[in-house]
Order: C-alpha cells, then structure tokens, then sequence
C-alpha cells in the first residue's frame, strides 16, 4: 500500500478539526466551543468585551505537521505579537482534540476580528483551518487555503 498522497490526508484532518473542543480561558472560568455549533455563553462573552465576532487562531504544528515543543512556541508568541500589535485582544485557548493521542494545541481566541483577517492570519501562520464566528452565530470550521466553510 502506498502512502497517502497529500489531498488524502488533508481529507482525513477535517473530521478530526471538527471534532476538536476549543477550550477558552475566560475571566469567570472555562468555554467550551466546538466547530458548528452556538452559546449563550459566547455571546455573553462577545457582548462583556463589546466585540460582535471572534476567531480561534495557532501558530502550532503549520501545515498540520508536528514541530517541536520550542518551535510552536516561538510561533505562537509571534502570533500573539502580531495580533495585538494590531490591537486585538486574545483569551488563552487550547484546542482539544478529540483523538487523546493528540496533544492539546496552544492557542488564541482573538476578539473582534474580522473573518478575512482571521483567514489571512491563520494562512500567514501555516494553519489549514480556523474557526470563527460572530455574535449570535455558530462557531464555523474555515478552511485558510479557499475561505471556504468545512463540515467535517
């Protein structure tokens, strides 16, 4: 058997990024997201920072391959440099995946930021997706390569 070409093994990470629960490390404890579904909680959220839409975002493992613990570091601190070098504020998030052998990403829950800019950050950093939403929406899965939407 020959090993996966790179379309197919881009296809079987979508359902494993759908199914990953992004933990955010609010003010008054812990919120969960998952990639299409909504909150109270997140609108609340939205609404005690005056913001009406947000993204998670990592610098981790570009391209979905795994980097050293240094290296994904260092990349997230360059992430976090330039998100609020431009004036965004960030919660501590972790991106849990749903398959244990994965170790929980680090990463951004960035406040008030657009969704092309959201895409165009996440693309700059390396990442094939990230999620996004707006006040009162769902928590979307987007793909940084086309801005398309992805399900799974």
């Amino acid at each position: 058997m020959s090993d996966p070409t790179t379309e197919e093994r881009d296809a079987a990470l979508w359902p494993a990024y759908a199914e990953t629960t992004f933990r955010v490390f609010t003010e008054n404890g812990e919120l969960d997201i998952l990639p299409n579904t909504s909150s109270q909680e997140l609108d609340a959220l939205l609404l005690d920072h005056d913001v009406d839409c947000w993204a998670v975002i990592t610098a981790w493992n570009p391209d979905s391959a795994p980097t050293s613990p240094e290296q994904n570091a260092a990349q997230n601190e360059a992430l976090r440099n330039v998100v609020e070098a431009e004036g965004y504020a960030t919660l501590r998030t972790l991106g849990i995946g749903a398959d244990e052998r994965w170790e929980p990403e680090a990463s951004f829950f960035v406040l008030g930021v657009d969704r092309t800019r959201a895409i165009e950050l996440g693309a700059e950093f390396g990442q094939k997706a990230i999620v996004w939403g707006r006040a009162r929406g769902v928590a979307t899965l987007i793909d940084c390569g086309s801005g398309e939407d992805r399900v799974g």
